[in-house]
């Protein structure tokens, strides 16, 4: 036996080791795959209805938004409604108090007027059925 003999039969070992550890490692990967598999029949068995659940769950929430847009329409009228009734109550009632306001302040002034010229000529002289009798007291 020679060296090459030696080097074809370690080798041939070699590559029976080879394809031993290939074929081990094939196995385990097809188990993995396998369980792989299983595990995402699983998982799709069990998402599937959730997704039902929460397509139901949106659909009665896109309901509720559509009642709040509503309600929230609705609120934004009223307030312009509002607006517009204030807007209005004020503009007819401005004018006349504005007027008012101004004889208030008319009359004031005249009173006030009036009052500074009594007060430069003096009180008025007392009504005659009030004044003191002219002569002695009788008895």
């Amino acid at each position: 036996m020679d060296w090459s003999d030696i080097l074809k039969a370690a080798a041939a070992f070699f590559l029976v080791l080879t394809g031993l550890a290939l074929s081990y490692m094939l196995l385990r990967l097809a188990n993995t795959l396998n369980r792989t598999s299983e595990t995402l029949d699983q998982v799709t068995d069990q998402v599937v209805p959730m997704l039902a659940k929460v397509n139901t769950s949106l659909e009665q929430v896109n309901v509720q938004l559509e009642k709040v847009d509503q309600m929230t329409t609705s609120a934004a009228d009223a307030v312009d409604a509002a607006d517009r009734s204030v807007r209005a109550v004020v503009g007819a009632v401005s004018p006349p108090l504005a007027k008012v306001a101004g004889l208030a302040a008319t009359v004031e002034n005249a009173f006030g007027s009036f009052k500074t010229r009594r007060r430069r000529r003096g009180p008025p002289p007392p009504p005659d059925d009030l004044a003191p009798p002219a002569g002695p007291p009788a008895a």
